[in-house]
């Protein structure tokens, strides 16, 4: 079940923030698409038709409650890709979680503005530094619940920009937005994908 926090998972990211280390955005990253790809065609049809209802870009209620009933599927999904046993179950599903939001992100966008997967996956890559780390920063806030470090949204609205978009002007504040939930889940992604290969090391 998608849940938020668990002790163990607090643990280690106080760890990393006492270390002032921060996720690799190379490490584990095919594991988020490989759990995806193993999702069935209804349940990502059923997922997106979920996100598009969603008022809001923000409002992700309804999707995460819609995930938290394919439970079951979603979990399958994960031990097709990473049969290890002990993975903290927080870090599967948050990373299943970040896989489906960037999931039904990219789907808005390629309707409203016909910007495609991989032209954000490329952003992620493309990112200055300071932008990509604020979002890596406040996408913490997913697993320890505590308040974001970097507000910074001039450096965050980078992401937006590369496309054209500009999250002040109402025409383009709902496409900007997702595309700012697709990098924060991206950098949700990040996190999880780390911290799994962490444990695999431990382990």
């Amino acid at each position: 079940m998608i849940r938020q926090s668990v002790p163990a998972a607090l643990a280690a990211f106080a760890i990393l923030a006492a270390t002032g280390a921060r996720a690799e955005t190379h490490t584990y990253e095919n594991l988020g698409t490989c759990v995806w790809q193993n999702v069935g065609q209804t349940e990502k049809d059923g997922f997106k038709a979920v996100y598009t209802a969603s008022p809001t870009a923000t409002d992700m209620k309804a999707p995460m409650q819609y995930l938290q009933s394919h439970d079951a599927v979603l979990q399958k999904a994960f031990f097709a890709c990473n049969p290890t046993a002990g993975i903290s179950e927080t870090l599967r599903d948050g990373l299943i979680a970040a896989e489906a939001i960037q999931f039904g992100a990219a789907g808005e966008l390629a309707a409203s503005r016909h910007i495609t997967r991989e032209q954000l996956d490329q952003a992620w890559k493309d990112a200055p530094d300071d932008a990509r780390r604020c979002a890596l920063t406040r996408a913490l806030v997913v697993y320890t619940g505590q308040k974001a470090q970097c507000d910074d949204l001039h450096v965050m609205v980078w992401f937006p920009k590369r496309f054209g978009l500009d999250l002040a002007a109402p025409a383009d504040k709902a496409d900007a937005s997702q595309v700012l939930m697709f990098v924060i889940a991206r950098a949700e992604q990040a996190w999880a994908e780390d911290l799994i290969m962490r444990q695999q090391r431990r382990g």
